[in-house]
């Protein structure tokens, strides 16, 4: 039912699908009045309200949701105090926060999901990640075009079963990249933007899983190709805009 005019007057209707697992209201213009009855969807995993405009008016009802797999809740207004009802979704595996009004604070009611595999917090106020240090299940993080910096990343190095880590559009430094030394089961790694001067880049030689990596906008010229030659299990490598590569950097 994505992108259509389904309200929070026809939800019920619904409430005869007792079997229903995935339920896509993706730009619905619903708010969580709908939650009493999606809550009685005893066999509900994968729920997705992503652009809905919904707000923190009535989230409590989001505690509900106890079975679920798979929330997205990207782009709507929701705030650190609606994530407090996140706490006893446990069996989340999923969760999409992105371009949410939430901030580092939020994080403290979601660092008990210890069954997220997955989580988008691209495009938040996020800073400080110390609450999701103890996440260790954690596959995919996306922490684009947050307030993270060098010294969050210190948080990252628990979380060693990550496969694909996102950090674009951060404005990092050299700094941070030792902390990420012990992630060496990264499969996909996205730095772009990142402010390499001269010896960050060397770290990435630990990463020799590493099967995707992407540094745009870095300022990067033909001296740093010798970093980036072991990485031989590349099948995806994006170095756009970096100006200062010639030829020599494809001998």
């Amino acid at each position: 039912m994505s992108c259509t005019k389904v309200t929070d007057f026809g939800i019920p209707y619904l409430r005869g699908l007792h079997e229903l697992s995935y339920l896509d209201l993706l730009g619905c213009p619903v708010t969580f009045a709908s939650l009493e009855t999606i809550s009685g969807f005893t066999s509900l995993l994968q729920l997705n309200l992503n652009r809905c405009g919904l707000s923190d008016v009535g989230c409590q009802k989001l505690s509900d949701l106890i079975q679920l797999k798979d929330l997205n809740l990207g782009y709507n207004r929701i705030t650190d105090a609606c994530l407090i009802n996140l706490k006893g979704l446990i069996n989340l595996e999923s969760l999409n926060l992105e371009y949410c009004r939430i901030s580092s604070e939020g994080l403290l009611s979601i660092e008990g999901l210890t069954s997220l595999r997955t989580l988008e917090l691209s495009e938040t106020a996020v800073e400080a990640l110390s609450h999701l240090s103890g996440l260790h299940n954690l596959e995919n993080l996306n922490l684009s075009c947050t307030l993270v910096n060098d010294n969050s990343l210190a948080a990252l190095s628990t979380l060693t079963s990550l496969k694909s880590l996102n950090l674009g559009d951060l404005l990092l430094t050299d700094v941070g990249l030792p902390f990420l030394s012990s992630l060496i089961g990264l499969t996909h790694l996205d730095l772009s933007d990142y402010l390499f001067d001269g010896f960050g880049l060397d770290n990435l030689k630990c990463f020799t899983n590493l099967q995707s990596l992407e540094i745009c906008d870095g300022f990067l010229d033909d001296h740093y190709v010798d970093s980036i030659k072991g990485l031989t299990s590349l099948n995806l490598l994006n170095l756009s805009f970096n100006i200062g590569f010639t030829d020599r950097t494809l001998d």
